[in-house]
């Protein structure tokens, strides 16, 4: 009798631990998906309560696939009851190190591997056309720049040549005590020249601009010294032929400088002075 009994309450005690036992289910691991497929694995697995926190700042939620679940709770493999609430601490997978806290090989860090792969070779891509264009640039640059240099050449050896007699004139002039009429026509001659040079010098291809604003501004200066010049006489002489000195060497020296670098990468010698 006493053996029946016992039996009966072991085969009680077994059903009630069986019965015990299909009341909790296991967590499915969800951390890596996007909300709304973590959503659906946990219904699959009879979970219905959901708490999705934003991680980073306290936003809401309003389209499920523009998140991604970086932390559960319960745990995953968790045994909890069906009716238990999980939460999902979530985030934007473009938020600042969301990458990094992905399981490698979860749906969202695969996504997100590939696109970043994409991503560089559409930028190594963009790199190889950027330089492709670059070296296209400087091949029509140089092109441009030897065209423009052939164009104004020969009203730089003009130039040159003014440049180089309104030196001369000064010594002339100041022996004279003043200029001539001659002198006062040569000199308008020269200034002309120089500004036909200078107005060739406004159509210069970008490459050289700056070079050739540098060459331009000596110009303007040997201009002015020029004019100088003409009232070289009387007593103001003097005074005018310093004045020329300082405004024509000042001159040489940027006007050199800009010539030179307006001539570099061509295939013409720059007519210094």
């Amino acid at each position: 009798m006493q053996k029946g009994v016992l039996a009966a309450a072991l085969a009680a005690s077994a059903i009630l631990l069986a019965g015990c036992g299909s009341d909790t289910t296991s967590v499915p691991d969800v951390t890596g998906y996007r909300l709304d497929a973590a959503h659906n694995v946990l219904k699959d697995a009879g979970f219905k309560e959901f708490e999705d926190v934003d991680a980073i700042e306290s936003r809401k939620p309003w389209v499920d696939s523009n998140w991604v679940v970086i932390e559960q709770n319960p745990e995953a493999e968790d045994q909890v009851d069906p009716k238990t609430t999980i939460r999902l601490d979530i985030a934007k997978s473009d938020d600042d190190g969301v990458y990094d806290r992905l399981p490698t090989g979860s749906p969202v860090y695969e996504e997100l591997r590939e696109q970043k792969k994409q991503d560089e070779a559409r930028d190594k891509q963009q790199q190889a056309e950027n330089k492709e264009r670059e070296k296209q640039q400087q091949v029509q640059d140089k092109n441009d720049v030897q065209e423009f240099i052939d164009t104004v050449d020969p009203a730089a050896r003009v130039a040159q040549n003014v440049i180089v007699e309104l030196n001369n004139l000064v010594t002339r002039i100041s022996a004279q005590g003043g200029p001539t009429a001659v002198d006062t026509y040569n000199i308008k001659d020269a200034k002309g020249a120089l500004g036909t040079y200078w107005d060739m010098l406004e159509k210069a291809p970008r490459a050289i601009n700056d070079s050739a604003d540098k060459a331009q501004e000596a110009i303007r200066t040997f201009q002015q010294a020029a004019d100088t010049l003409m009232s070289a006489e009387g007593f103001a002489a003097s005074s005018s032929i310093a004045r020329f000195e300082q405004l024509y060497d000042s001159a040489l020296i940027k006007y050199n400088s800009g010539l030179t670098s307006l001539y570099s990468g061509t295939d013409v010698p720059p007519p210094t002075v």
